[in-house]
């Protein structure tokens, strides 16, 4: 199967071909020695790359960075404006 062929198969945000050459680049989907891949073991690898739980964990920890510095900076502004 050809890049464009698996790309569409895929039909995720993925769809770019940067995004799914960073997952060729992790190993998360192998090309087979012709340069091709294979759809059906391509879709499997994906999803188990999307299951894995060490990748959700770390995913949710920086979401959860995040609304904490975004909570801090809320709170400083308020506190700025009753100051005022």
């Amino acid at each position: 199967m050809v890049l464009s062929s698996q790309l569409i198969w895929l039909d995720t945000s993925i769809c770019r071909a940067s995004g799914f050459s960073k997952l060729v680049d992790e190993n998360v989907i192998a090309p087979l020695p012709n340069g091709r891949f294979d759809q059906d073991e391509c879709g499997v690898r994906y999803l188990r790359w999307l299951r894995d739980p060490e990748r959700r964990s770390q995913r949710s920890q920086a979401d959860a960075d995040f609304i904490k510095a975004k909570t801090e900076l809320i709170a400083l502004r308020v506190r700025e404006k009753s100051v005022s």
